[in-house]
């Protein structure tokens, strides 16, 4: 929904439109998202807890009536806290702005060209937050996937963990198999799984962790077929 605004010479349309249209250049893609990327922004907005009162009235004044009565069966709130639902809104809005839209462009582009999903979910061993965004300490907030991918924590000062250097390892070795145009999987590191590419059909995509890589099928299929149905320009 925080769409490139348009100056009508590189960009004609909104992304999304064009990729519904197949307006676009036919090259294989990769999307991805992280594990809680509405954290952060959910943070700095409220950095005070979300009452149960507020809460309610913050997703039926954005999305409507109709479709709070649908958000609000989706995402249950805890009986045993009404002083701060905040962890439901960082699961709304990370599933609305960032999951369940990168699904619904990953369905627009798989017509046309390979298309390779990825959810990442391994929050990062070390302090890299600093005081003004400590919030993210053992969370996987937006752009955590960035010292591991580039392997540039240790250029900070930071020591990350044997499991975070082979992840790292992982990483370029997909990223670097795609760039050189694999067709059809991409290969893993050292016995890591193959990545198939995404169609609405399989509905299939990569989870990426220390912990373990996996194919995962239908990842948060409930939710994102609800959020495909309120639609991501009009919010």
């Amino acid at each position: 929904m925080w769409s490139p605004n348009l100056g009508g010479d590189v960009l004609t349309e909104q992304p999304l439109t064009a990729f519904e249209k197949g307006n676009f250049v036919k090259v294989p893609i990769m999307l991805g998202t992280l594990k809680e990327e509405g954290v952060q922004f959910v943070d700095e907005l409220f950095p005070k807890p979300i009452p149960t009162v507020e809460y309610d009235v913050l997703i039926t004044l954005v999305f409507g009536p109709e479709n709070a009565e649908k958000i609000f069966k989706l995402y249950p709130l805890p009986k045993n806290d009404s002083k701060n639902q905040k962890e439901i809104m960082f699961q709304v809005v990370t599933h609305y702005t960032f999951t369940c839209s990168n699904r619904y462009n990953a369905m627009a582009v798989s017509k046309s060209v390979p298309t390779y999903l990825y959810t990442y979910e391994h929050a990062l061993s070390f302090d890299a937050w600093g005081q003004n965004f400590s919030f993210c300490n053992h969370r996987v907030c937006h752009g955590s996937e960035l010292p591991i991918l580039f392997n540039s924590s240790v250029l900070a000062g930071y020591q990350p963990t044997s499991q975070e250097f082979v992840l790292s390892l992982q990483l370029v070795t997909y990223w670097g198999n795609f760039a050189w145009g694999v067709s059809g999987n991409i290969p893993g590191f050292n016995g890591t799984v193959s990545w198939p590419p995404y169609t609405q059909q399989n509905d299939e995509s990569v989870s990426l962790d220390t912990k373990t890589i996996a194919v995962q099928t239908g990842r948060q299929k409930q939710q994102c077929d609800m959020w495909d149905t309120v639609g991501y320009l009009k919010y």
